[in-house]
């Protein structure tokens, strides 16, 4: 990686430039996605056997979804870049005949652009499902505090309305908001009982290796 950094340096031609430029950021995505690797093996050692009595709070710590950015934003950079350099080596083998272009700033400036939108596009995949305004697509449920007995495990929307509409009587499923959850489910507790502690379990607190979720199911929000 940076024997190509220090070739892009001396380089003039426009076409080494790029293709060395792709093959860094391939580079750079690996090393996130191995960094990931590393960082979740360091993890299953810490949790070893008590994993499946420590699972709720690994599914819904922030280390699972930071976790779940760094593979996503890593994988996206590689998959992105070997993509584009595929596609500008099949312009190269098509405009075989052609003299290279040299390095000019128009060049320069396409380049640093598909670059600069290549990693934009992979950090705002990574990080849109955890915005608070995107919940009710992302959020598969919350984990409250194991002495609140009303709910256990990670209760979704419908578990939710069950008990929602027993306690305050008729509703609408539809305008079910997990804002308005929050909300009337703190309301059905007394001061006595102070703040409830819950946490969301985001949308890379699928399973235990906090990856993204590409192939959904009928039963994600």
């Amino acid at each position: 990686m940076v024997n190509h950094f220090c070739s892009i340096l001396k380089s003039r031609n426009i076409q080494s430039i790029t293709n060395k430029a792709f093959i860094i950021l391939i580079s750079v995505g690996d090393l996130m996605v191995g960094l990931y690797l590393i960082i979740l093996a360091s993890m299953n050692t810490a949790y070893n056997k008590n994993f499946c009595h420590q699972q709720n709070k690994w599914l819904t710590d922030d280390k699972c979804s930071l976790l779940g950015i760094l593979n996503t934003v890593g994988s996206q950079i590689s998959l992105l870049a070997m993509t584009i350099l595929s596609a500008v080596r099949a312009k190269t083998v098509k405009n075989g005949l052609i003299s290279t272009p040299k390095v000019g700033r128009k060049a320069i400036f396409s380049l640093f652009f598909q670059i600069f939108f290549l990693i934009v596009f992979s950090i705002a995949l990574a990080i849109a499902p955890l915005a608070n305004s995107l919940e009710d697509f992302f959020v598969n449920g919350l984990y409250y505090d194991p002495l609140i007995k009303l709910f256990i495990g990670f209760p979704d929307k419908e578990d939710h309305f069950d008990t929602l509409s027993q306690y305050y009587g008729r509703m609408q499923k539809k305008s079910l908001k997990w804002q308005l959850i929050n909300k009337m489910i703190q309301d059905m507790f007394t001061q006595d009982h102070g703040f409830l502690q819950k946490k969301k379990l985001d949308f890379y607190g699928n399973d235990g290796t906090c990856m993204f979720k590409f192939f959904v199911t009928p039963s994600d929000p």
